[in-house]
C-alpha cells in the first residue's frame, strides 16, 4: 500500500478500477493448434512465448501447430522444448520482429538445458531463442534479433538462436535432424 504517493507528479491510486487501470482475458483458451500472435483484440496470445506455453502445455508432441506472427516489435526471449512440428510464421519479415538485447553480463551461461531431471542448471543463455528437444521448427517470413550492441563493457553476444538436440531417438536415420531456416 502506498499512501500519498505520486508518479511523474500525479497522485498515484493504484491499480485497479481507482487508477483507471484494468485487463480481460478471453472467456475460454484457444481451441486447436493453430495460433495467432498480436496487439489486436481477435489475437489468441499478445506474445509470442505466450502462444508457445500454450502448445507445450496442451498439443500432443507430434500434433502440427502454426503460429501466425502478426506485424509488430515483440522484445521476448522464446523457450521451446520437447513439441514438434511448430512453425512460427511472420506476417512479413519486416514487420515481425522478434527481439532482445541479451548478453552474457545481461543473462549468464551457455543456453544449458531447462528440462525436469537433468544435471545441469538452468543457466539462462544468450540466444534470443532457446529450443530443446524439438525438431521441424520451421521460422517463417519474420525477424529474430538480438539487439545488444558490441561494447567493452558487454561480454559475450550471442546470436539469435540456440538448438540443443539432447538425445535423437535409435531410428534416427528415417528422421530428418532439427531445422531450423528463416525465409526471405
Amino acid at each position: 500500500m502506498f499512501n500519498g504517493t505520486s508518479l511523474g507528479g500525479t497522485p498515484f491510486v493504484g491499480i485497479g478500477k481507482l487508477g483507471n487501470w484494468s485487463f480481460t482475458t478471453r472467456p475460454a483458451a484457444p481451441s486447436g493448434p493453430d495460433l495467432v500472435v498480436g496487439a489486436d483484440p481477435d489475437s489468441d496470445f499478445a506474445t509470442v512465448q505466450g502462444a508457445l506455453n500454450f502448445l507445450m502445455q496442451n498439443v500432443d508432441k507430434a500434433t502440427p501447430a502454426t503460429v501466425t506472427i502478426r506485424n509488430g516489435s515483440y522484445n521476448e526471449l522464446l523457450y521451446l522444448r520437447g513439441k514438434d512440428n511448430v512453425t512460427l510464421r511472420g506476417e512479413s519479415r519486416d514487420g515481425a520482429v522478434i527481439q532482445y538485447a541479451n548478453y552474457d553480463t545481461l543473462n549468464p551461461g551457455t543456453g544449458a538445458s531447462q528440462a525436469p531431471g537433468t544435471s545441469a542448471t538452468a543457466a539462462g543463455g544468450r540466444s534470443v531463442m532457446l529450443v530443446e528437444t524439438s525438431d521441424m521448427l520451421l521460422l517463417d517470413t519474420l525477424t529474430l534479433r538480438n539487439t545488444t550492441l558490441r561494447a567493452a563493457n558487454i561480454s559475450a553476444q550471442s546470436g539469435n538462436a540456440l538448438l540443443q538436440q539432447r538425445q535423437r531417438p535409435p531410428d534416427c536415420a528415417r528422421h530428418p535432424p532439427s531445422t531450423v531456416s528463416r525465409t526471405r
